[in-house]
Order: structure tokens, then C-alpha cells, then sequence
């Protein structure tokens, strides 16, 4: 039984590690200092000198010599990934040089410490893919109960290691807003995944949907079959087929829970870095439980590089305690993740996600210069409310920086959800956002957050929206052609408290320095009175260049100039202000000839 199918929420009995104290941790600040909103700084526990290894394994299918019986060095290395996980010790790595590895790595163990960290890394150069489906050949034969351009073929001969995708929902666990969807689809739908040639093909609710275009599959569970019209009506002996049959790419082993009969992924696994591979075609499930195709299984301290996550049916990334029912011993030490230079594109839910502790225990993430394209497909936002290119929860003093995300299909670009607080989000692009809530939503928290120097374009909703939220900075935003407003600060929507705390009194927000052009609807400010300063815009002109990406602005007037937000000391390219009055938004002063400003901050 796989975590996916289980419906209980149950707690692993786990030991507090050494270093659990995060005062163990010697902690150093970024260059330049990033503060917080209570003033302190957000620190990092990352070594500043480039790790370095007592011992590096190799893993190479390509080569002829390749055995999961070598000793795995570079002459006579592994066949697969998932043998150098079980042997790597704190301190160790493993390089991987090219090819399509069709497996599931389970590391065995974590590193010690940030300068003992196993390390798992692409060779320089080598395109290293660990994919989550196998080649599928049929046989196939003609279903024209379906459409004349249709096929069908049995999938009850196939291996699926236990896992079976294609006969599981994509949502098991139902939380009460969720239990009207029960039995419908989407929620009803299969995890399976199809590729023909690389393309995904969208599956259909219904055996006769097929009839209306290519490009689409349907499941029969009932004859564990599926049932293909192929992109271009193509014949499926002329394309390449490859079915998802992973739940997860990378993930700590499943161990049994001592409450119950089920299987979870072991917890608190530290100090683990992948960097420069492809993780694709992970068949996981929609939340709740955070699962995704790279999944830090509740750890701590990972590094997240330079790679490449795509095409999982739910999450690209998780980072969290998976469902916020994890023992103390892991709610001390869960997050605390470095997540840079990632391209996260084409996942259904969430590109990344992550369930911090419950009781405000600082979550520490730095989600910084990853690029996020085309994710939400599933568009979900209403119903499942877990949808968005990056969605965390319990943000106490993270940093979520510079990140350029682009076309989310069905959520929010980025949503700060439940428990915020002491933590910024700054400098990010968020273009083409279909969100009915907004590009930016930040939600339920009474501590302040930081949403500074951000450039919004184009959402269909509003540009930064927040609901049951108190005393959050907005300030020096660029937001322009929003269907909605360029703020919807909507105040108090709901009853829910946080515990512990006192009655949630909505609103009190700051609102300065903002640049706000071409946008559908006036800012709706609710709630205890705001501080609305230094706002403009009216007389500006804005359009988005691409190749280079680029905003060109203009103005038919001169703008104001204002004093800076004490919060924020440069702009959005990291330059400092100079002394005086700045004019409003992340960019420097422009003038009635067009002016264009790179959105690249990095």
C-alpha cells in the first residue's frame, strides 16, 4: 500500500537528532543582508565554502561495464541510482552521467551536518533524466465504439511495481470543503499519465469525449484498459508511447507506521543535495498529502538545484510535513530547504509546495531564482484550494525571491497560505496568472509579511489579493493589467482562527510606493485602516516586450516621488536607493520616451 492510497492521518514515532537545536547550526546572513519585517535578517545555514567530498561514486548505464555489483567507481560504475542511495554515507556523492533512468531513488540515509551531505549531481554536461514511465507497446487495436481515430489497448499484463496508476484517483482523502466532489471528475479521474512523442494527452471523463479531438486518452478501470486518440490522429505504431507507473521520483523509503497498517514515506532526512537532473512523469496524487515528484519526505536542510522538475500529475516539488500531523521530533527540524535555479514546468496541482509546522516553529525556506511555467493544469483553484505555481504554508521567516513564473493555468502564481509571518516575498515576476483570487494571495496569518518589489502582469483576477490577514508591507510593486485590482486586500472572510491567538482583526496593512497601470478595477482596501501612500500610476503606459523579457514604460506626466519604504533599501535589480525621495515601484525613474526595464533580476 502506497502513501497515496492511505486515508489516515498518522503520526511516525521518530528520535530528535543531535542537531535538532537550530542554534547548532552555524548560521551566516546573504550578500546583500535580506531583512525581515520585524527587522531581523534572514540567514542561511549553507556553508559558504563549496562542498567537498570524502568519496564519490559514479553511475553510468551507457556504460557496457555497468553493474549495480561494481564498486561503483568511475571505470567499473553502478547501473542505477537507486544502488549508490543505498550505499551513500554522510560526506559522499554520486555522479550521474547520461541516460533515462526509469526508476524511483529511495535514499537510505541523509548527511550529518551542512558540510557532510551526500549529494546526488548530473556529470557537467550529461543530461540525466529520472523518469517516471515505462515505453508502452500495446499491442493496440482499433476501438471504433470511441471514434474512428481511436485505439485501445490492455494494460493487465503490465508491471506496474505495485503501483498502478491508472486505477487510482487523483484524490483520495477529502477534506469537508471537498466532499460535494467526491466521485466527479476531475478528483474522479486517473493519476496515469500518457506521452505519445513527449506530448502529454489529456485525459477525458468520458469513453465519447475522444470522438471530439485528438491529443486525449480515457481510462476503462473496470478492464484496466485505456483508450487513445493520438495527437495528429497518428497510428499507434508510428509514435512512441510511455505510461506513467511511479508514484514519485525521488523520495525517502516507505517504512510501516507503528498506528496503523499503512506505509509513509521515513522522516527527517537532512542535509541531501540534487542538482543538474531531470525529474519527469511522476503519477502522484493531488493533496492533501503534499507528495510530489521530488519529495523531501518532512526532511530538513535540502538543497534543490539547478534542476529540472516536469510533468508530475500533482506536485513538482514538496518541502513540508505532508499533511501537519507529523511527532514533535520532526516539527523541530522540517524545512530549513534551499530551492534555486530550478525550471518546474507542466505539474497539475503545484510546481512547489510545502506544509510547515503548526505550531509557527520557523519553516526557514529559501526559494530563490527558479523559473515556473505552465503549471495548474488541472485548474482546481475553486475546489481542491491547493493550486498554484509555488504554495506554501506556515511561512514563519522564509524568503521566496526572484523567481519568474509564467502562464499558471489554474492558481495563483504564488500563495502564502495560513500562518504567516517574519517573511518576504520580493522581486518575483509573475506573468499571464489565471487565478480568480489573484497573482499573489496571501492568506489567514496575524504576523506580518513583506511583498516588496514584485512585477505582476496580466492575471485574470486581481494582482496581489489577501484574505483573513492583518498588518502586511505592501510595498514598491509594479501591478498592471489586472482584469481585477491591482490590490484587493479583501479583510475578514472567514471564521477560522488561529490557535492560540487572539480574535483575527483583519486589515492594517501598508500599502506605499506601489506603481499600478492599466488595471481592470480601484484597489478595494478592507478591514482596520490601512496606510495607503505614494500609490501611482494613472499616466503610465506599459507594455511587455519579450525575447528579451522586458517591461517598456512611459509616462504622459511626472510621476511623484516619495520616501522609500524603510523596509526596502534597493531596487528591484538590487541597487541601492540614492538618498531622497525615489519615484513609486521597483524601477528607477522614466520619463514620456519609452523606457524599458529587463525582469531579470538574477
Amino acid at each position: 500500500m502506497t502513501l497515496a492510497n492511505t486515508g489516515i492521518l498518522c503520526l511516525l514515532l521518530v528520535s530528535t537528532p543531535a542537531w535538532a537545536d537550530e542554534a547548532n547550526l552555524p548560521m551566516r546572513s546573504l550578500s546583500p543582508v535580506v531583512s525581515l519585517p520585524d527587522g531581523s535578517e534572514f540567514k542561511t545555514w549553507e556553508n559558504e565554502a563549496p562542498l567537498t567530498f570524502s568519496k564519490t561514486y559514479y553511475v553510468d548505464q551507457g556504460n557496457s561495464a555497468a553493474s549495480d555489483e561494481n564498486p561503483g567507481t568511475e571505470d567499473k560504475p553502478f547501473a542505477t541510482i537507486g544502488k549508490a542511495a543505498a550505499v551513500l554515507q554522510p560526506g559522499e556523492r554520486v555522479i550521474i552521467k547520461d541516460g533515462i533512468y526509469r526508476e524511483s531513488v529511495a535514499p537510505a540515509r541523509g548527511g550529518s551536518d551542512p558540510a557532510h551531505m551526500i549529494s546526488y549531481e548530473a556529470a557537467p554536461g550529461a543530461h540525466v533524466a529520472i523518469r517516471g514511465s515505462r515505453v508502452f507497446r500495446g499491442p493496440w487495436e482499433p476501438a471504433p465504439e470511441a471514434g474512428n481515430q481511436v485505439w485501445k489497448a490492455s494494460l493487465g499484463q503490465e508491471d506496474f511495481h505495485g503501483y498502478n496508476p491508472f486505477l487510482i484517483s487523483n484524490v483520495t482523502i477529502f477534506k469537508d470543503w471537498m466532499e460535494q466532489h467526491r466521485g466527479k471528475a476531475p478528483f474522479s479521474l486517473s493519476r496515469g499519465m500518457v506521452f505519445q512523442d513527449g506530448r502529454a494527452l489529456r485525459q477525458e471523463a468520458a469513453m465519447e469525449n475522444l470522438r471530439s479531438a485528438d491529443g486525449r486518452f480515457w481510462v476503462d478501470r473496470k478492464q484496466n484498459a485505456i483508450y487513445v486518440h493520438p495527437h495528429n490522429d497518428a497510428e499507434p505504431g508510428t509514435s512512441h508511447y510511455e505510461l506513467t507507473d511511479r508514484e514519485t521520483l525521488f523520495a525517502p523509503p516507505m517504512q510501516p507506521c507503528p498506528r496503523c497498517s499503512q506505509s509513509h514515506p521515513q522522516t527527517s532526512f537532512g542535509f541531501i543535495r540534487l542538482k543538474g537532473l531531470v525529474f519527469e512523469h511522476a503519477a502522484g496524487p493531488w493533496p492533501l498529502y503534499q507528495f510530489g515528484a521530488v519529495s523531501t519526505g518532512a526532511g530538513h536542510h535540502w538543497i534543490i538545484e539547478d534542476n529540472i522538475i516536469r510533468w508530475s500529475n500533482g506536485i513538482g516539488v514538496d518541502l513540508g510535513t505532508m499533511h501537519g500531523h507529523q511527532p514533535d521530533a520532526v516539527r523541530q527540524t522540517v524545512g530549513h530547504h534551499i530551492v534555486r535555479r530550478n525550471q518546474v514546468t507542466d505539474c497539475g496541482i503545484c510546481g512547489i509546495a510545502g506544509l510547515g509546522a503548526h505550531d509557527s516553529r520557523d519553516f526557514g525556506l529559501l526559494i530563490e531564482d527558479n523559473v515556473l511555467l505552465r503549471n495548474c493544469y488541472h485548474d482546481v483553484e475553486a475546489t481542491l484550494q491547493e493550486s498554484a505555481a509555488i504554495k506554501t504554508h506556515v511561512n514563519q521567516r522564509c524568503l521566496i525571491r526572484r523567481n519568474l513564473i509564467a502562464d499558471t493555468l489554474g492558481g495563483p502564481g504564488i500563495w502564502m497560505d495560513w500562518k504567516n509571518g517574519f517573511s518576504r516575498c520580493t522581486q518575483n515576476v509573475i506573468l499571464r496568472t489565471n487565478s480568480y483570487h489573484g497573482a499573489i494571495f496571501c492568506e489567514l496569518s496575524m504576523d506580518p509579511t513583506l511583498f516588496d518589489r514584485n512585477v505582476v502582469w496580466d492575471s485574470t483576477g486581481n494582482g496581489i489579493y489577501e484574505h483573513d490577514t492583518r498588518g502586511n508591507i505592501f510595498a514598491h510593486n509594479f501591478v498592471g493589467k489586472s482584469a481585477e485590482s491591482a490590490f484587493c486586500l479583501f479583510g475578514k472572510k472567514t471564521e477560522r482562527q488561529l490557535e492560540g491567538r487572539e480574535q483575527l482583526v483583519a486589515g492594517a496593512h501598508t500599502v506605499i510606493n506601489n506603481l499600478e497601470v492599466a488595471n481592470g478595477k480601484p484597489d478595494h482596501i478592507a478591514g482596520a485602516p490601512s496606510r495607503i501612500e505614494g500609490n501611482a500610476g494613472s499616466s503610465v503606459t506599459a507594455t511587455l516586450a519579450e525575447n528579451p523579457l522586458a517591461l517598456e514604460l512611459s509616462t504622459s506626466s511626472p510621476l511623484p516621488e516619495v520616501s522609500p519604504a524603510p523596509e526596502v533599501r534597493s531596487d528591484f535589480y538590487g541597487k541601492p536607493f540614492p538618498p531622497g525621495p525615489v519615484v513609486p515601484g521597483p524601477f528607477g525613474p522614466f520619463g514620456a520616451d519609452p523606457k524599458k526595464f529587463p525582469l531579470s533580476p538574477h
